[in-house]
């Protein structure tokens, strides 16, 4: 019986521990993007509501508004931050089950795609591919703060 949980647990454990992909490959999403919008999901009223205007795309002038248009600088700070090579901060941290908190929309070419990111879980999850990223701790704690400079509380 043992000699058989440790053949499941051989096999099993590069599929789950390998399983997601890293953050890394979204960044030249942000950086080819001709537009690329911040949405903060606390400031809406109905959280279901906005998650659902993301993902469908269907993008009003209020939606518009309430967003953060990112210039070249910040989608060149945020594909750094996805990229840089560093992983661990020092420290370790678990990660939570919450959901997105925040969303970038982006538009290149006039094909809509967006990326919603779940700091607290460490994951992004890209329209494109319906798929979940990995952050690890270092890049999720400067994500973090990167974030948190559009809205100015604690995301």
């Amino acid at each position: 019986m043992r000699t058989l949980l440790s053949i499941i647990i051989i096999f099993i454990l590069p599929i789950t521990a390998f399983g997601q992909k890293d953050v890394k490959m979204l960044a030249p999403q942000i950086s080819k993007a001709d537009t690329a919008l911040l949405i903060i999901y606390s400031n809406y009223d109905d959280y279901n509501n906005i998650r659902s205007i993301v993902s469908k795309g269907i993008i009003d002038s209020a939606t518009f508004k309430s967003g953060f248009l990112l210039n070249r600088t910040s989608r060149t700070r945020l594909a750094s931050i996805l990229t840089n090579p560093r992983t661990f901060n020092g420290r370790y941290s678990s990660c939570g089950g919450c959901g997105p908190e925040q969303a970038l929309l982006l538009w290149h070419k006039g094909k809509y795609s967006f990326i919603e990111f779940i700091t607290a879980s460490h994951r992004a999850l890209y329209s494109k591919s319906d798929s979940y990223f990995y952050i690890n701790e270092y890049k999720n704690d400067v994500l973090s703060n990167f974030l948190k400079k559009f809205n100015g509380v604690d995301l």
